[in-house]
């Protein structure tokens, strides 16, 4: 187990982050060397100069990654994140993390787990039966489905069946610039690395997507 750990609490909520600081600060083996803004730069970089981890939300995260994603990985490389998260952020943090930071589920900064902490910390990962079977079976990317317009369920069908860009929009009735543009989008949603990737994931839930076009008006 950790001892005697540094820790940098990251957090755009300075009230949230000063409810956690108060709780590491009665636990053993913990010292909050600061507390944070993500958005100055300055503050960022020079507290996780003496940090051994970082505290941080994912949305927090999600926001240095899409912002200022070479110092957030500067940064990471010595003092890795902990990142507290909900279900709904686990596939873009994983899709996007590296196997040195550390996952802490269902939980925000005000209700932080030192116990928890501690076990990210040391590399475990502490998640729910059903979530791993979530996990195993597809079932975050599955829930995004469920989300998705009339429109781009269209799109995704059509590249179950391997057709281009110009094939998809003279079946769907779509323009080839749009398909383009929203094929690039469900990249994006569904955290999948190419268009390649995007076509396995649907063929291998035709049946699946065939239902929601049957479902869904005007498809």
């Amino acid at each position: 187990m950790i001892r005697n750990c540094r820790i940098l609490i990251v957090s755009r909520a300075s009230g949230v982050a000063w409810a956690s600081h108060l709780k590491l600060a009665r636990a053993d083996h913990w010292r909050v060397v600061g507390i944070v803004d993500p958005r100055a730069r300055g503050s960022f970089d020079e507290g996780s100069a003496s940090a051994d981890v970082v505290l941080i939300e994912a949305e927090d995260l999600i926001w240095l990654l899409d912002h200022r994603p070479n110092q957030a990985r500067t940064v990471f490389k010595s003092s890795p994140p902990m990142v507290l998260l909900e279900e709904g952020d686990m596939l873009e943090v994983v899709t996007r993390g590296a196997r040195t930071w550390g996952l802490l589920l269902h939980q925000q900064l005000a209700t932080v787990s030192v116990d928890r902490l501690a076990l990210a910390c040391d590399g475990y990962l502490v998640i729910t039966t059903e979530l791993v079977r979530s996990l195993c079976g597809d079932g975050l990317r599955l829930d995004i489905v469920e989300t998705l317009s009339p429109e781009e369920l269209c799109i995704l069908s059509h590249l179950g069946a391997a057709l281009s860009n110009r094939e998809i929009a003279e079946a769907s009735g779509i323009y080839e610039g749009r398909v383009k543009v929203m094929t690039r989008t469900l990249t994006r949603k569904l955290q999948l690395k190419n268009r390649t990737m995007l076509a396995v994931f649907a063929i291998e839930n035709e049946r699946l997507l065939s239902l929601m076009m049957e479902k869904t008006p005007n498809s």
